[in-house]
C-alpha cells in the first residue's frame, strides 16, 4: 500500500475512533423533531410523494436541499427512527470528507505529509463535531462531500483541461448545491486556487489583477460564470424561502452595523476557538452590545492577516490560500444576512476552516525544512496537535449524547442562554416535571422577552397546573408580540372564558377568525363563549360552522347537541349527540345525554 493508501486508511481510524459513540446518542431536541422524527415528509420514508416534497420550495426553508432530504428518508427507509445509524451515517461522510481533503491537497501540491496533517485536523477538531454528531446537520457533511468532489474534479480540469473533465465539475457543483447551497462559494475558492497553488496563468505576472487584463484572466473568470449564476439561483431561492417562514431578520429588527459588527468578532472568535477549542456551545446568543475594544481587536487581527497575506503571497502562498479560504466560504455565514437569532455557530467553521488548517500544516512543513530535528520536531508538534485535537473532540462529542447534556453544556458554556433553558425546559417537560419546565421557560423568557414562542409555551404549562391567571398573562404577551398569529388569539381567549370573561375572550376568538377565517377551533371556541353569554342561537351557529369545517371532532358534535336540546330542538339535538358517539363510542357524556332524553 502507498504512503497515500496508508495516510487515508489511518484518517478513516481517527474519525472512528472519535466518533464512535455517537451510535448511542439519541436525537437531540433541537431541529431534530422538526427536520427529522416529526417531519411526516422524512418519516414516511423514500415514497413518491416524500421525493416530489424533497424538490419543492418548502424543503429549502431549513438551508438544506433535496440531496440532504432524499439521504434522511433513505435513513428511514434503511434503519427506521432508530437515532444510532443517522449519526453513524453523518460519520461515514465525515470519514469520506477527509479523505477527499488529503487526496486534494496531495492533487494540488504533491506533498503526502502536510496533505496528512491539514486533513488530521479537519477530521478530529472539535469545532467539527456538530455538524457531524447533529443528525440536522447532515447538510453539512453531504455537501462538503460533493464541494470537495467538484474541487477535485476542478483540479484535474485546471491542469488537463478537456469538455468532459468540465462537465464533471458542473455535474459535481450541482449536487453539492442541491445539498446545500452555502456550496455556491466554490467558483470563488477555485479562482483563488487558480492564481496561488494551480498557478494556471500560463506566465503570471507579478500582480494578480494585472492578469485580468490578458486572455487567461479573463478565461479563468468566464469559466466560472456558469457556476456563479447557478449558485447565486440557489442562494437566492433559499433565501426567499426562509423568508416565507420569518426565519431571515430584517434590517428594521437587527442594523447593519451590529451585523458587521458581530461579523468582525465571529471571524476572530472562530479563530480563537480553533487555536483554544473550549466552552463551545449548540447556541451562541446574539449579544445585545459589543465592546468597542473587542470589536477593534477583531478589525485589527483582521486587517494584519490579510495585510500578511497579501505581503507574502509570492513567497508563502500557503498563507494566502488558506487565509482567503477561511474568509471567502465563511461568507455565506457570517450573519451579514441573518438566519436565526444566534450570533455565530460551531458547525459553520466545517469548510472554512480547511483554509487555516492549510496554512498551519503547511506553516509547520517549511519550519521543518530539510535538517533532521526540526523534522522531528515538526512531526511531534503534528502529532500532539492531532491527539489533543481527537481528546478535546471525544469530549465534546459527549455532550451531544442528549438533549439535557446539550443544553446543560450550552447553558455552562455561554452564562445567560435563552435557547439552552427553552430547551432544558422541554428536557423537564417531558420527564414529567412541569414546575422545573416552567422556571427554565421563566428564564428564558426574561433572557428573550420577544420570543413568543416562549411565552405561548410557558402559558401551556401554566394550564397544565390550572394556573389561569399566569396563563392568561403570557398568553396576552404573546398576542402583544404576534398580533396577527389567530392561535395566539384563540389562546388568549380560552383562558379569558376560564376566568368568565366571556365577552372578551369571545372578542379575541372573533379576531383570531379575521385572521383566520377557516380556523374551525377558534369558531367553535366562540360559538360557546356566545352561548355561555347567553346567545345560544348565535353559539349553535358558529358551532355549526366549526363542524361544517371540522366534521369528525366528537366532543363538538356532544356540545352544539346540548346547545340544541336546551333551545327544544330535540331531532337535530339527538342526530349530533349520536354522530358524538358514532365517531367516539366511549363518549360516556353524549350517551348520558341521550339518555336524559329518551333516546
Amino acid at each position: 500500500m502507498t504512503r497515500l493508501g496508508i495516510a487515508a486508511a489511518a484518517l478513516v481510524v481517527l474519525v472512528v475512533a472519535v466518533f464512535a459513540p455517537v451510535r448511542h446518542h439519541e436525537f437531540v431536541d433541537f431541529d431534530d423533531p422538526t427536520f427529522v422524527v416529526e417531519n411526516p415528509h422524512v418519516a414516511g420514508g423514500l415514497t413518491g410523494a416524500n421525493v416530489r416534497w424533497a424538490f419543492g420550495r418548502d424543503a429549502y426553508a431549513a438551508t438544506g436541499g433535496p440531496l440532504t432530504w432524499l439521504s434522511h428518508q433513505l435513513d428511514v427507509e434503511l434503519f427506521g427512527m432508530t437515532p444510532g445509524p443517522h449519526h453513524v451515517v453523518n460519520v461515514i461522510l465525515h470519514a469520506v470528507n477527509a479523505v477527499l481533503l488529503l487526496l486534494l491537497l496531495w492533487r494540488m501540491t504533491g506533498l503526502v505529509g502536510p496533505s496528512v496533517f491539514a486533513a488530521a485536523l479537519f477530521a478530529v477538531h472539535p469545532l467539527h463535531v456538530e455538524s457531524v454528531a447533529w443528525v440536522s446537520e447532515r447538510k453539512d457533511v453531504l455537501s462538503t462531500a460533493f464541494f470537495l468532489l467538484a474541487t477535485l474534479a476542478y483540479v484535474s480540469y485546471a491542469r488537463r483541461g478537456g469538455g468532459l473533465r468540465y462537465a464533471g465539475v458542473v455535474v459535481m457543483f450541482v449536487l453539492g448545491l442541491l445539498a446545500k447551497p452555502v456550496v455556491a462559494v466554490a467558483p470563488f475558492m477555485w479562482l483563488l486556487l487558480d492564481f496561488s497553488l494551480l498557478r494556471r496563468p500560463a506566465q503570471p505576472k507579478p500582480r494578480v489583477w494585472r492578469a485580468f487584463g490578458g486572455g487567461w484572466g479573463r478565461r479563468l473568470i468566464v469559466e466560472k460564470l456558469p457556476f456563479v449564476v447557478l449558485g447565486v439561483a440557489a442562494m437566492a431561492f433559499t433565501l426567499s424561502a426562509q423568508r416565507d417562514i420569518g426565519a431571515v431578520t430584517s434590517t428594521a429588527a437587527l442594523g447593519w452595523p451590529h451585523r458587521v459588527a458581530n461579523a468582525l468578532v465571529s471571524y476572530g472568535a472562530y479563530l480563537w476557538k480553533t487555536v483554544w477549542p473550549t466552552d463551545l456551545a449548540v447556541f451562541y446568543p446574539y449579544p445585545a452590545q459589543i465592546p468597542a475594544a473587542t470589536l477593534v481587536l477583531a478589525a485589527v487581527l483582521m486587517v494584519a492577516i490579510s495585510f500578511l497575506a497579501w505581503r507574502t503571497r509570492r513567497t508563502r502562498p500557503y498563507i494566502t490560500v488558506g487565509w482567503w479560504w477561511y474568509v471567502g466560504t465563511l461568507v455565506p455565514m457570517i450573519g451579514l444576512v441573518q438566519v436565526g437569532s444566534h450570533a455565530r455557530a460551531d458547525r459553520f467553521t466545517y469548510v472554512p476552516l480547511i483554509g487555516i488548517f492549510i496554512a498551519i500544516a503547511w506553516a509547520l512543513a517549511e519550519f521543518a525544512g530539510a535538517t533532521r530535528v526540526r523534522q522531528r520536531i515538526a512531526t511531534a508538534a503534528a502529532i500532539a496537535a492531532v491527539i489533543a485535537c481527537a481528546v478535546a473532540a471525544r469530549a465534546q462529542l459527549a455532550t451531544w449524547r442528549t438533549s439535557e447534556t446539550l443544553w446543560t453544556q450550552a447553558r455552562t458554556a455561554t452564562g445567560s442562554n435563552f435557547r439552552a433553558e427553552a430547551g432544558l425546559a422541554e428536557v423537564a417537560r417531558r420527564r414529567g416535571d412541569p414546575d422545573a419546565a416552567i422556571a427554565h421557560y421563566q428564564d428564558a423568557v426574561r433572557l428573550a422577552p420577544d420570543a413568543a414562542e416562549f411565552q405561548v409555551n410557558l402559558a401551556l404549562l401554566f394550564v397544565e397546573r390550572n394556573r389561569i391567571p399566569e396563563a392568561a398573562a403570557a398568553f396576552q404577551r404573546a398576542v402583544d408580540l404576534r398580533p396577527a398569529d389567530a392561535e395566539s388569539h384563540n389562546n388568549l381567549g380560552a383562558m379569558l372564558a376560564r376566568l368568565g370573561r366571556t365577552r372578551d375572550a369571545a372578542d379575541h376568538y372573533r379576531r383570531a377568525l379575521e385572521i383566520s377565517p377557516q380556523y374551525s377551533l377558534a369558531r367553535r371556541n366562540l360559538g360557546l363563549a356566545l352561548a355561555a353569554g347567553g346567545d345560544v342561537t348565535a353559539g349553535i351557529r358558529e358551532c355549526l360552522e366549526a363542524l361544517r369545517l371540522s366534521p369528525n371532532e366528537a366532543q363538538w358534535h356532544y356540545e352544539v347537541g346540548v346547545m340544541l336540546a336546551s333551545v327544544g330542538q330535540i331531532d337535530a339535538a339527538v342526530a349530533h349527540l349520536r354522530d358524538a358517539i358514532r365517531i367516539s363510542p366511549q363518549h360516556a357524556a353524549a350517551r348520558e345525554a341521550l339518555a336524559r332524553l329518551g333516546k
